[in-house]
């Protein structure tokens, strides 16, 4: 199971002075969202929380990484 000291989620500026979250699982990037309510759900997701995500991709993803751990 992922426990919350293994994710982080990073706020990166990007060249265009726009900015992106980056969800990190052991310090390895795991998702590159806009928003940072998306990341708050891919995190909150990670660790068991009951979170509604609409992508199918990012999910089989998060599906893969938390039977990992």
């Amino acid at each position: 199971m992922v426990k919350e000291k293994d994710v982080r989620v990073v706020k990166v500026k990007q060249y265009n002075s726009t900015t992106k979250h980056v969800v990190l699982v052991h310090n390895q990037p795991v998702a590159v969202t806009k928003g940072a309510d998306t990341a708050l759900a891919i995190n909150s997701y990670l660790l068991g929380y009951d979170v509604t995500l609409n992508d199918g991709k990012i999910l089989k993803k998060l599906d893969a990484i938390k039977a990992k751990f």
